[in-house]
């Protein structure tokens, strides 16, 4: 989210980014939260200063002349400016940051509108908003305590505090609004609060942070991100040595694989132990049925897959909070690696009930299996069989019981830095032209589509890496026909082992050859608007005369059957273009000049630019 200039008088129903979490955010006094930082008990005067006039501002719009905002007494934005009033009060009362008459008459009558707002039955948020609300409450009252007027207010606070800590995290510790990001959100506030705030529920919250803690960095992957399923983002909290695993699958110290059984809470983590090196880490995070609708999304029985020190099948992340085309499509079922029906999107409104256990159990040669299955109101029934052997495969096992004419689809999402091309049989997935994975489903009837970064007819083919962005991605589709209720996929996990810089990942069509020295730099596969894959490689040549390339080239073409189009052969610094009998078109071009395929080279060097497509790989 990009900054914005404030200047007071400030006209609180702004809305400059046209986002709704940026009008709350003005509405909780976020931007006094540096100003505190810089000056608290360095310059009280200053912060005085400061602080005072924002608040005062906040206070004539909408006290002294009566505005409407939607977001003035948005219940999380009350709790957290109940937090800045009762900090105030407690500086005033103690002598450190003295207000005038007329500030503390202002701000006595602030906290007493707060305080009277949070008091009123069922204001008190029952999601992860409540917390702030509580925790804002009881500071008020403890910073009002030898005034009158707040009786009551203890009693009150500890009994809507206890029954937050019943509903926003499990017996087992695990926060239950779907998404890993909340968790560590929710387990942060509540640290920052003293029990002793609290005294009867005081052994409720230490217990509570205490397993909320040691669960939280199972939700981290080996390359220090938050796995981004729900309303997840950023970093998350790395996996110590210390960490304690509910299985153990190999020996400790050389290459186990550890397993967090959380399927009475909706995850199940499969993941190499710390310390693993990048080029064979592994995880697997399978998100079970969800516990609420808050910050849920459609993904139930999906999962993150990481494999080779990358991520391989991701979750979209939230892209945002807005409620357009845009939310909706990263909060449906066509954003997740799950199973949909055709010319259907389904959202986290649709979820019905779980139908059996959500588990996880170990089976011979390291192989992990996880169940469960979940109802879609008012569509279908779907039960989800993985079986998971880190490095070597993942085997998916979905049936579906639905209406006669539904046509099941099965989504599989590819990390942004993955290509994929359609072979007989399935899909091979590549990084930088390395092959890392081939997907299969042996049913004739299950045909496989790719998308990438799709707007029109519908929305397909996006992750969203930070808030409000997105960029495009790969998307694999395997669509059956009205009379499939089974898909199985097959994922055949292969080695990511890097290769000498003289070698292509991968032959070239038609076995044409590179007959001189070169250095490997780029080779990726497109996805074009006619439905065609086109790849595309680039590699440096140096010490080789231009005019011999090409000639050496021309000859490989020539003897692969390729015939050359329209001005001819290839030339330096022109383009050449071929085509196969069969088909398939070939691109050729030669230029001097730096690299730019993100990596540094010494001018000058030689640049041979290769990119095939053709009706051989047009998708249905």
């Amino acid at each position: 989210m990009k900054a914005v200039r404030i200047a007071l008088p400030l006209d609180w129903n702004a809305d400059p980014l046209h986002d709704r979490n940026w009008r709350f955010q003005l509405h909780a006094w976020r931007m006094l939260g540096p100003v505190w930082e810089k000056f608290y008990d360095q310059d009280w005067g200053r912060l005085r200063e400061e602080v005072l006039p924002w608040i005062e501002d906040w206070y004539r719009f909408h006290i002294v002349e009566d505005n409407a905002s939607e977001f003035a007494w948005y219940d999380m934005a009350v709790g957290i400016r109940c937090q800045h009033l009762a900090l105030i009060l407690h500086l005033h009362d103690t002598r450190r940051m003295p207000l005038g008459h007329d500030h503390l008459k202002m701000v006595e009558h602030l906290c007493r509108l707060h305080h009277d707002k949070l008091r009123v039955a069922g204001f008190i948020a029952r999601n992860n908003h409540g917390i702030f609300q509580v925790h804002g409450l009881r500071l008020l009252g403890v910073a009002w305590a030898h005034r009158e007027g707040f009786a009551g207010e203890a009693a009150y606070s500890s009994k809507m505090m206890l029954a937050l800590l019943r509903t926003q995290f499990d017996s087992h510790g695990i926060h239950v609004e779907n998404s890993p990001d909340y968790h560590g959100l929710i387990l942060k506030q509540f640290a920052r609060i003293r029990p002793a705030l609290f005294p009867a529920i005081a052994s409720h919250i230490t217990r509570t942070v205490r397993l909320a803690r040691e669960a939280l960095p199972w939700f981290t992957l080996p390359d220090g991100r938050m796995v981004p399923l729900g309303d997840s983002e950023g970093l998350g909290t790395a996996l110590g040595a210390a960490a304690k695993a509910d299985l153990v699958i190999g020996e400790v110290g050389a290459g186990a694989t550890l397993v967090r059984d959380m399927s009475a809470s909706g995850y199940v983590v499969v993941r190499s132990e710390p310390g693993t090196a990048d080029e064979t880490a592994s995880m697997l995070v399978a998100k079970g049925v969800g516990r609420s609708r808050t910050h849920a999304h459609a993904d139930d029985l999906s999962f993150f897959l990481y494999e080779g020190g990358k991520p391989l099948l991701v979750d979209p992340g939230k892209y945002s909070y807005g409620q357009d085309k845009w939310r909706h499509y990263f909060t449906s079922d066509r954003a997740h690696n799950v199973v949909g029906l055709k010319g259907v999107a389904m959202g986290p409104q649709h979820l019905q009930e779980a139908r059996g256990d959500f588990s996880v159990a170990q089976e011979p040669d390291g192989v992990l299996r996880i169940e469960g299955e979940v109802g879609r109101r008012d569509f279908f029934v779907h039960a989800r069989s993985i079986r998971y052997a880190p490095g070597r495969f993942v085997e998916v096992d979905d049936r579906i019981q639905a209406r006669e004419d539904d046509a099941p689809i099965v989504y599989w999402h590819l990390s942004p830095h993955l290509d994929a091309e359609r072979f007989n049989g399935g899909v091979a997935v590549y990084d930088n032209g390395r092959i890392v994975a081939r997907l299969r489903v042996d049913d004739p009837r299950v045909k496989a589509r790719l998308v990438h970064g799709q707007e029109k007819p519908v929305i397909q083919g996006w992750v969203s890496p930070r808030y409000n962005e997105r960029v495009a991605a790969t998307v694999i589709q395997f669509q059956g026909s009205s009379d499939v209720r089974h898909v199985r996929t097959m994922i055949e996990l292969t080695n990511r082992s890097r290769l000498p810089a003289h070698r292509l990942p991968r032959r070239l069509t038609h076995d044409v050859r590179f007959r001189f020295p070169f250095e490997f730099r780029r080779d990726r596969v497109f996805l074009l608007p006619s439905g065609a894959t086109q790849r595309r490689v680039v590699v440096g040549v140096q010490g080789v005369e231009p005019g011999t390339v090409a000639k050496r080239l021309a000859k490989e073409l020539d003897g692969a059957g390729f015939v050359p189009q329209g001005r001819g052969r290839i030339g330096f610094g022109d383009v050449g273009t071929y085509a196969h009998p069969d088909g398939t078109r070939v691109t050729v071009k030669l230029k001097e000049g730096v690299c730019t395929e993100g990596r540094d080279a010494t001018p000058p060097t030689l640049y041979f630019a290769w990119s095939r497509s053709g009706a051989a790989t047009k998708i249905d």
